[in-house]
């Protein structure tokens, strides 16, 4: 008598191939990751970033943001005088720092604060900066980037991992990303199997396998 009780036992054969694509698709798409991301900071190319005045609480900012596929960089410099009245929350206000920034939970002793972050389809890892006293230095003064170099030089601290600056992980657009890159290669994956896969063959029982 045939014992099948081990054959049983064994996933289905689709299970196996699905399985196997998402943990191919997983290592690929964690390799790609990197590389597109290493890609773009050694291609970063400013053109330039538009101002405006931003408020955090009573504080005044002046910004400095330039957003590029999968980078993204701003540099905000405190303006020196607080607003008179914190808007109401229902009504007409500035518009608040960049929320993909790691903002300071004490921003009172900061005179200049910058960050930079990078990767795609959505910037994921980045670094930040702080200043608390005034005069030239990095990070630079938002206002005076016509040229796009800020962007630049900080794409360039990142990629040495600046000891001046604070890297930090965006965990969700991390994992909006290894998502993204394992369906994509597990599908091509799966496509590539069952297309140049092992040819079908008739066995004795006149049974179809691979």
């Amino acid at each position: 008598m045939r014992n099948s009780s081990n054959k049983n036992a064994d996933p289905p054969r689709w299970l196996r191939l699905v399985g196997g694509s998402v943990l191919a698709g997983f290592i690929l798409g964690l390799i790609s990751l990197m590389a597109v991301t290493l890609g773009l900071l050694a291609r970063t190319e400013g053109t330039g970033a538009t101002s405006d005045l931003r408020a955090d609480g009573a504080s005044l900012w002046w910004c400095g943001e330039e957003i590029q596929v999968g980078r993204r960089w701003a540099g905000l410099a405190a303006y020196g005088r607080p607003l008179m009245q914190v808007p109401p929350p229902e009504g007409p206000s500035l518009l608040g720092p960049p929320r993909w920034l790691p903002w300071p939970v004490d921003s009172s002793q900061i005179r200049r604060i910058a960050g930079f972050e990078v990767g795609w389809p959505e910037p994921w890892i980045g670094m930040t900066w702080q200043r608390a006293a005034g005069g030239s230095g990095w990070p630079p003064f938002p206002y005076d980037d016509e040229n796009g170099a800020q962007i630049e030089s900080a794409s360039d601290r990142l990629l040495r991992l600046d000891p001046e600056g604070d890297w930090f992980v965006d965990g969700e657009a991390l994992l909006v990303n290894l998502v993204f890159w394992t369906i994509g290669w597990a599908f091509g994956l799966l496509v590539v199997k069952r297309w140049f896969g092992t040819p079908r063959t008739i066995t004795p029982a006149g049974t179809l396998q691979r």
